[in-house]
C-alpha cells in the first residue's frame, strides 16, 4: 500500500514537472515594436504595374417593379456621390393616383361634413321630442364612420368617434 503511494506520488511530481517545463519553452514572445516620432515627409516613391482595376463594391440601383425611368442624371463608369440625383422615375401614373385619393379625400370630408350637420339638426330634434334616440344614434355612428374615412390612422380618438349624441 505504501508503496502504490509513493509511485503514485512519483509520478503526480514528474507529471507537474513536465507541465510547468511545458508552459515554460511554449511561451510566447511579445512582438517587438519600434516607436518613431511622426513627422512631415514627402514620398517620394511610385509604383507601376500593369493589370486590371475593379470595384471593391457593386451596387445594384433599380426602379420598383413596373416603374419607368424617364431620365438618367449620369454617365457609365462616372463617379458619383452620395446625394446626387441619379434618375428620374416617370411619375404619370402616380400623379393620376395622387389626384384621384385627393378627389376621395374631398368626397370623403363632404359626407363626414354632412354627417355632421345631420347629427346636430337629429340632436336638436331630439331634444325637442321630434325624434328618436335611437335615430340619432344612428346618424352619431354614421358620422363616425365617415370621419375614419378623413382621418389618418392613429388619429385622437375623441375625433374618430365623432360628435356625442347626448
Amino acid at each position: 500500500m505504501r508503496r502504490m503511494l509513493k509511485t503514485g506520488l512519483i509520478i503526480a511530481a514528474l507529471l507537474a514537472g513536465a507541465v510547468a517545463a511545458y508552459g515554460y519553452f511554449n511561451r510566447e514572445e511579445p512582438e517587438k515594436v519600434t516607436v518613431i516620432k511622426p513627422s512631415r515627409l514627402s514620398v517620394e516613391e511610385s509604383v507601376t504595374a500593369t493589370g486590371k482595376v475593379e470595384a471593391s463594391r457593386t451596387v445594384l440601383v433599380t426602379a420598383e417593379p413596373g416603374a419607368r425611368i424617364a431620365a438618367v442624371h449620369f454617365r457609365e463608369q462616372q463617379y458619383v456621390r452620395k446625394g446626387d440625383l441619379l434618375a428620374t422615375i416617370d411619375d404619370t401614373e402616380v400623379v393620376g393616383q395622387l389626384s384621384q385619393h385627393r378627389a376621395n379625400l374631398a368626397l370623403a370630408e363632404s359626407n363626414l361634413a354632412n354627417a355632421q350637420v345631420n347629427v346636430q339638426r337629429l340632436r336638436r330634434l331630439y331634444e325637442k321630442g321630434f325624434a328618436a334616440r335611437q335615430d340619432v344614434e344612428i346618424f352619431h355612428h354614421e358620422a363616425g364612420e365617415a370621419t375614419l374615412h378623413v382621418e389618418p390612422e392613429g388619429g385622437d380618438d375623441a375625433e374618430q368617434n365623432g360628435p356625442d349624441p347626448e
